[in-house]
């Protein structure tokens, strides 16, 4: 097993060469005390260095952790944050009151870092993978083809194909977003998606900005998608570069629980696709 981690190691590696000079960032959120994320956090940061070699994890937290209905939340995290920090992660603390979003979207702010090449948005109940760090891999060469291709998705399920983009199953360059959004930024976005589509912060699903108001402005020529399951429904989709195994673990987006546990299914075979995405859905986000 070890000899198969170094083996990934150095093959990444060879595949990064290019962009070892380059500012790669991966964002999440991480605001709740619950083991599951706390120790994701942590696994992320391991998995980082063997499948996006050059790239560093970036945690998005509240300075202050409420201690609640969790009275050793507070330990936990004096735990977790010098690991993370061992393990080259960068902390950014979160100002609640300026911020005004829920904590869902913290990680997105990443996309207005317009020090910051290429920007991944994942959840610390994922895990990094290979399957993964190889279509991040075709994004950025596609991004060297075209300059104008300002995001990436990922679908590897058959719930994860029912939107054109799910949260934590996306990535950005932030310099080519904002030029494509006229200037505007990211987090102005988000507030005027809230302000207008909801009725409180936490009524708001990420994976709704994502279709409803980032994916429209991205279309037709400035996003590029990896899909196992959808690629002939959304534009601009095409098929992962190799295929996967039957394997759970494989698939790009599933969770786990803080004993290593997968929680979430690779549904890819579960359902035909007319049972996850109507095709009036789909007609309402291509338009």
């Amino acid at each position: 097993m070890i000899c198969v981690i170094v083996f990934r190691y150095m093959y990444h590696i060879n595949h990064v060469t290019a962009i070892q000079k380059t500012a790669t960032v991966i964002a999440m959120s991480l605001a709740s005390s619950e083991l599951a994320e706390l120790w994701g956090a942590v696994r992320n940061a391991q998995l980082i260095r063997v499948y996006f070699p050059g790239w560093t994890l970036r945690i998005y937290m509240k300075k202050q952790v409420d201690a609640g209905a969790d009275g050793d939340s507070g330990s936990i995290h004096a735990t977790v944050i010098p690991r993370l920090l061992d393990l080259g992660a960068d902390i950014v603390y979160i100002d609640t009151a300026s911020t005004r979003i829920a904590s869902s979207w913290w990680s997105y702010l990443v996309a207005d870092d317009v020090n910051v090449d290429f920007a991944l948005v994942r959840k610390p109940n994922g895990r990094l993978g290979e399957r993964d760090a190889m279509a991040v891999k075709d994004w950025i060469q596609s991004c060297e083809k075209s300059p104008r291709v300002a995001v990436h998705c990922i679908r590897d399920t058959a719930y994860q194909g029912t939107r054109p983009m799910m949260h934590g199953l996306w990535g950005t360059r932030p310099r080519v977003l904002r030029h494509l959004l006229g200037g505007q930024s990211m987090m102005s976005l988000i507030h005027h998606f809230v302000n207008d589509s909801c009725s409180a912060d936490d009524d708001c699903e990420p994976s709704d900005f994502l279709s409803q108001m980032l994916w429209p402005l991205v279309q037709p020529d400035a996003v590029v998608c990896h899909d196992s399951v959808t690629f002939d429904v959304w534009p601009n989709s095409r098929q992962f570069g190799h295929s996967r195994s039957h394997s759970v673990a494989q698939c790009v987006g599933a969770e786990y629980d803080a004993h290593e546990q997968l929680v979430t299914s690779c549904d890819v075979n579960e359902h035909s696709i007319s049972d996850v995405v109507s095709f009036d859905n789909v007609l309402e986000l291509l338009v």
